[in-house]
């Protein structure tokens, strides 16, 4: 078979070459292509003529050309087939492609080859062996990183467990996490029989006297921490510790209870933290001599002087939030005097210039005038912030249902006209202000308005969503303009602002208001969301106990 003037075979094979989408070539051993089908250009850039012009090897990698020449030499002698062997050629732009050969020897020294462009499917090898090889050093360090945490828990936990002081540590749910040796042996219990149980399980009052409350005190305390995230003192409790046999053994305790917040300012933990004063206590009431009560009244007389102080102390704050609220209204009444002034300035030198006023100048009144009337939002708005964070929590129960019925009225004659769905499922009854909890369905369903502008129709949903550490968890959703989660935690801050003025208006108070009201009901808020998609506004809240 020979060669037609292309460097393609005539005949049968020539056809089949010219079809071909692999560079099928006819090698001799004097290492020239003989044959090379219309494929070379496709695949490397060169026409038939430039790639039969010059001795294979030229076209190789010299990285590659001698394990080529140790290939053909070992084909040739042994007039094996070759299934596989992969080089490099040169490309007509200057790269290098890899080929993948397949060959079988003929008679009189020649080859028939066909081979295929892989290149690609290398690189694509490479790069998968290379992503492997970043994951496992990923998960090597991930797992170094695990065993390095689980170690520093390890020793945290042998730490606290060792302290010398009697601790308990409770979830807000007031179920036991773990406690120190000292409490152990103090309660006469086992970390394996208490941990994950519920507190007053564990530890009762003692059901043969009918003067035991020092499970009512104590959930009162716990109760205090819960709900305004501050430490609780107690006063010395008459709290008798069941002993293994069942019965009751007499204690005294001078108990402190504390809160442990994560970084989102939840409260995670309480550290439960006991002095035992049962010696104290028996001496006290079987000792007679006068040494011993005087010990008692000098005792009394410090008790009497730290109260003073307390109410000393308590009465400076009063003195203080009354002055703070005198200092706001001054500066809210100076801060507004001026505004107004400014107002009706505008509309003075409005009316006197008439329609003779150029278009620039109206348009210069217009923003004077905006910016004053936003300036006097923003005083009420930061008026009403801080009032938030003085006025006294009211605790009562709350109908959830009829606050947000009363906002969304109130809200749907503003937006008379606009095509608003509102999907408000049944809520539950909470405890807290019902006030401040008024402000803050205000504020969400407000921005829920606000925001869904343009939405046609605007669907606004209000739904509980399951609970949290023993509280329910209520959201408001929205399907309008949305926000980037990656600035989710400026969301609540004062003046924070996710969207231009130009776009939708508000001071950027508003959520930091919510937040502030939240966090003392002792629960949390957050949001999640994406841009054009919507956002959901989360917050926890303590239900009415059954």
């Amino acid at each position: 078979m020979t060669p037609g003037e292309s460097g393609v075979p005539d005949g049968e094979l020539g056809r089949f070459f010219a079809v071909a989408l692999d560079l099928m070539v006819i090698a001799s051993a004097d290492g020239t292509f003989k044959c090379v089908s219309p494929a070379v250009t496709s695949i490397l850039g060169w026409t038939s003529a430039e790639f039969l012009a010059r001795p294979y090897l030229e076209w190789v990698h010299p990285d590659d050309r001698e394990r080529t020449v140790r290939e053909v030499e070992r084909q040739v002698r042994d007039g094996q087939s070759v299934l596989r062997f992969e080089n490099r050629y040169r490309h007509r732009d200057g790269s290098w492609r890899i080929l993948s050969w397949r060959s079988v020897p003929q008679p009189g020294g020649l080859m028939y080859a066909m081979a295929r462009d892989v290149t690609e499917r290398r690189q694509r090898e490479d790069q998968v062996a290379l992503l492997n090889e970043q994951l496992k050093a990923q998960a090597a360090q991930l797992e170094a990183a695990n065993a390095a945490l689980a170690r520093g828990r390890d020793d945290l936990k042998r730490l606290f467990e060792s302290l010398p002081g009697l601790y308990l540590v409770l979830r807000p749910d007031l179920t036991i996490v773990t406690a120190s040796e000292a409490y152990l042996q103090a309660t006469m219990t086992r970390r394996d029989e208490i941990v994950g149980r519920f507190l007053f399980d564990v530890f009762p009052d003692n059901p043969a006297d009918p003067r035991a409350d020092g499970v009512s005190k104590l959930r009162s305390s716990l109760e205090r921490v819960l709900a305004t995230g501050q430490a609780d003192t107690m006063a010395i409790q008459h709290y008798d510790v069941r002993r293994p046999d069942g019965a009751f053994e007499e204690r005294h305790w001078s108990p402190v209870n504390a809160p442990l917040l994560g970084e989102d300012g939840r409260l995670q933990f309480i550290i439960h933290r006991v002095e035992d004063v049962t010696e104290f206590v028996r001496q006290r009431a079987a000792s007679e001599s006068g040494e011993w009560q005087r010990r008692v009244d000098l005792l009394a007389a410090e008790v009497l002087q730290s109260s003073q102080q307390v109410q000393a102390a308590k009465r400076r704050l009063e003195a203080a939030n009354q002055e703070l609220e005198e200092f706001s209204h001054s500066v809210s009444h100076d801060l507004r005097a001026p505004l107004r002034h400014v107002q009706g300035y505008v509309q003075l030198l409005s009316r006197d210039l008439g329609s003779g006023i150029s278009p620039a100048s109206q348009r210069y009144l217009d923003v004077i005038a905006g910016s004053a009337q936003r300036m006097g939002v923003l005083i009420d708005d930061l008026l009403a912030f801080s009032r938030m964070g003085r006025t006294e929590l009211r605790e009562a129960e709350v109908d959830l249902a009829a606050v947000v019925a009363g906002e969304r009225r109130v809200l749907e004659e503003a937006a008379a006209g606009r095509p608003i769905e509102w999907r408000i499922a049944p809520l539950p009854r909470v405890r807290g202000d019902a006030a401040m909890l008024r402000v803050v369905f205000a504020n969400l369903l407000g921005n829920a308005v606000k925001y869904t502008r343009g939405r046609e129709p605007a669907v606004i949903e209000v739904r509980e969503m399951g609970s949290e550490d023993g509280r329910v968890v209520v959201g408001v959703r929205d399907n309008g303009a949305g926000f980037n989660m990656k600035y989710a935690g400026k969301l609540f801050g004062v003046f924070q602002r996710l969207h231009g003025s130009d776009e939708f208006e508000g001071t950027g108070i508003g959520l930091a208001t919510v937040r502030r009201v939240v966090v003392r009901h002792g629960g949390r808020v957050w949001a999640e969301g994406a841009e054009g998609q919507g956002a959901t506004v989360f917050l926890t809240l303590a239900p009415v106990s059954p």
